[in-house]
């Protein structure tokens, strides 16, 4: 069974104004573990080799292994995109360290398998600095994209333009435009650095069966995590204002990754304590909300790609960014609940349609509801449900009777939401109770001890 989130560490090689130090080296135990070897001399002028480890799936020091890569992993994830579940692939490091190469060569191999038969496909690509986000297919920049939830925490993009796509042609064109209208200047460590993060979404609707939810596959290029002491010393000041919103939406995304690899944590009494996610706290960790959500019921692939830099000077940016994605590495997988008999949102078209049997016997239920799932249906409005259900009638149910069937199921919808708002408030109750008394467990050591040095 394919893991739900993979990591995979790319190497890049050195540039032509850099050289090998004898100071940092990279080997490998396995295909698995990155060893990263530094030689430091303490002040008795002595040498000393410190080695630390970090576990992958995949290494990539070259083409090929990249290639390798997109055949064992990415295809994985754009299947998953193709059955209806959602797939992500994202790279992740500090600036000029090949992650808008990584992620060009991927969408390179993509485009040979990304049509299918019986698969349509829609793509829309968005701008995103800090909590900002602009269209990259359009030049419309009085209409900013708005990335929100719907009613029932489905993600939902406005303003953004989608195109669809017929052939390899179609795909080179729309990447050229897209790429084309992304911010880049040149900076101290780039001539051609991304100020922004570039997100790709595309949407796969299977034509032969139509009740299954789309499925979706984001690819993002993001931008470089800069340090002020060392990047971002020679910027101008619209570039400092473009790295701070840089990392403080690196910066919530770190969190997650930390979050979500240590999802449930052992508290002192051994009881499993839930960790909050706080993917709502930036736009791009939004756009990423169901790779990071414990509760979503699609299944959903995930591929990080973790790029780093082989000179010296930057070991502490890649130190940081392996700490984190080998966090990932170890994430627990999610456990889906059950679909709730009694909560329409997560009801299969056959138990829609028997619901509305129940409701109204006399008329055809597939006429109301063709093809959609409990929660495509929930989302028809209310003028078109009831529409629907008069229409299917031949007119013999009135307003009235087929007003009474919508409020019915949204009956059921409060209800269940009702239900699991108690739930996790009962759940919350109980970890505050856990942490009052690990507070006052602590007070009483300090108390005893008569100091606070524990």
């Amino acid at each position: 069974m394919a893991k739900e989130f993979s990591v995979a560490i790319a190497i890049r090689p050195f540039l032509k104004d850099e050289s090998p130090s004898d100071d940092l080296k990279f080997s490998t135990s396995s295909t698995s573990q990155l060893e990263i070897l530094q030689t430091t001399l303490n002040f008795r002028n002595v040498s000393s080799t410190k080695t630390t480890k970090y576990l992958a799936d995949h290494l990539i020091f070259d083409e090929g292994q990249l290639k390798q890569l997109y055949e064992t992993t990415c295809k994985q994830v754009l299947q998953c995109a193709f059955n209806g579940g959602i797939g992500t692939i994202f790279a992740y490091g500090q600036t000029n360290s090949g992650k808008t190469y990584t992620i060009s060569h991927i969408c390179e191999f993509l485009k040979v398998d990304i049509f299918t038969e019986d698969i349509e496909i829609s793509v829309s690509a968005i701008e995103i600095l800090g909590n900002s986000a602009t269209d990259l297919v359009s030049s419309d920049s009085e209409n900013p994209v708005k990335i929100l939830e719907d009613r029932f925490n489905k993600l939902q993009i406005l303003n953004s333009s989608t195109i669809n796509l017929h052939t390899i042609e179609d795909f080179e064109n729309f990447m050229t435009k897209t790429l084309a209208n992304r911010k880049t200047s040149a900076t101290f460590k780039n001539d051609q650095s991304s100020r922004s993060h570039a997100f790709f979404r595309f949407e796969f609707k299977n034509s032969k069966i139509p009740q299954m939810e789309p499925g979706v596959l984001n690819i993002i290029d993001l931008a470089g995590s800069e340090r002020a002491s060392k990047d971002s010393m020679f910027h101008s000041k619209e570039q400092q204002k473009e790295s701070v919103e840089i990392n403080r939406s690196l910066m919530v995304l770190k969190e997650c990754i930390l979050r979500r690899s240590a999802v449930e944590v052992m508290d002192k009494s051994g009881t499993s304590t839930h960790l909050h996610i706080p993917y709502r706290n930036s736009k791009l960790t939004l756009l990423l909300k169901d790779a990071f959500e414990m509760t979503c019921m699609k299944p959903c692939m995930t591929l990080m790609i973790a790029t780093i830099s082989p000179v010296d000077s930057d070991l502490s940016a890649t130190t940081n960014t392996l700490r984190y994605a080998s966090s990932l590495y170890a994430a627990p997988p999610r456990i889906i609940p059950p679909p709730d008999a009694n909560n329409p949102a997560t009801w299969t078209h056959e138990q829609v349609l028997s619901w509305l049997r129940e409701k109204l016997s006399e008329v055809d239920p597939t006429l109301i509801c063709p093809t959609e799932t409990g929660i495509q249906f929930c989302r028809v409005g209310e003028a078109e449900f009831i529409n629907r259900i008069m229409v299917a009638s031949g007119q013999k149910i009135g307003y009235k009777r087929a007003n009474a069937v919508y409020l019915a199921l949204w009956k059921e919808v409060v209800d269940a939401r009702t239900r699991l708002k108690k739930t996790e408030k009962k759940k919350w109750d109980e970890l505050q109770k856990i942490k009052r008394r690990e507070d006052d467990e602590y007070y009483v050591r300090i108390y005893e001890t008569g100091h606070d040095k524990l």
